[in-house]
């Protein structure tokens, strides 16, 4: 039940039709892992703590930012290093995973610790002034997971100080995307990003939605059966 201050501090976002009282409930509710460093996890992580989800799993950086934005938003410390052990923790111990701007062996683990526990995975990078973003659900045998096909970032282009100047900018707008479709998964408005690729240039000012295909012969989830055996 929201309190008076609650129903206040969030009445913007209770007045639309897809979130509601009840969507402002699942967020209060919500364990979110934010995973990764820079100005993308803070970006996420600063819309989301103000958004009113309940419980943040952030680094460092990002904690002292949102430091006093929301007292609904608690904050809990993770490691800077993701193995295997550490996704598969964090796959248990949240309820939405965020991988922004993280290595692919780190993406990788996290990917395989979703499947596990039947999760999506929220997945951002950017570069310069390229951005991706997407949602594996590679549990579900329809839809694909991080490993199913590769994501390549374009290298940046012109010289190295305008990538520079560009760079911030462009990983705070992935993360906005970002924290946009992990408000929808977590107060379960039924419009994910699930089975595309955003795809952003912040040069051309464009974005485009490219299909994501399941791959049979995944190694990780192996198309429909392996997927199967691996989540059930």
């Amino acid at each position: 039940m929201l309190t008076d201050g609650q129903i206040e501090r969030y009445s913007r976002q209770i007045i639309l039709p897809q979130l509601g009282g009840r969507g402002q409930e699942k967020l209060l509710s919500a364990a979110i892992a934010v995973t990764g460093t820079g100005d993308m996890s803070i970006s996420v992580a600063l819309y989301l703590a103000a958004a009113g989800v309940g419980t943040l799993g952030v680094d460092a950086p990002a904690a002292a930012a949102i430091a006093g934005l929301n007292p609904d938003c608690r904050t809990q410390s993770l490691p800077a290093a993701l193995d295997a052990d550490r996704a598969a923790a964090a796959a248990r111990n949240y309820d939405l995973l965020l991988a922004t701007d993280l290595a692919p062996d780190a993406c990788s683990a996290l990917n395989v610790a979703c499947m596990a526990v039947r999760k999506p995975l929220v997945w951002g990078a950017a570069t310069g002034h390229a951005g991706r973003v997407a949602v594996f659900a590679g549990h579900r045998p329809a839809e694909p997971c991080y490993a199913c096909q590769p994501l390549p970032l374009p290298p940046a282009c012109g010289p190295a100080d305008d990538a520079a100047v560009l760079a911030s900018v462009t990983a705070a707008f992935i993360g906005t995307l970002l924290a946009t479709e992990t408000i929808k998964l977590a107060a379960g408005i039924e419009t994910p990003l699930t089975k595309r690729l955003l795809v952003y240039d912040a040069l051309d000012a464009t974005v485009r939605a490219l299909d994501l295909h399941k791959d049979p012969h995944c190694a990780a989830c192996g198309g429909v059966n392996r997927a199967e055996a691996v989540c059930g």
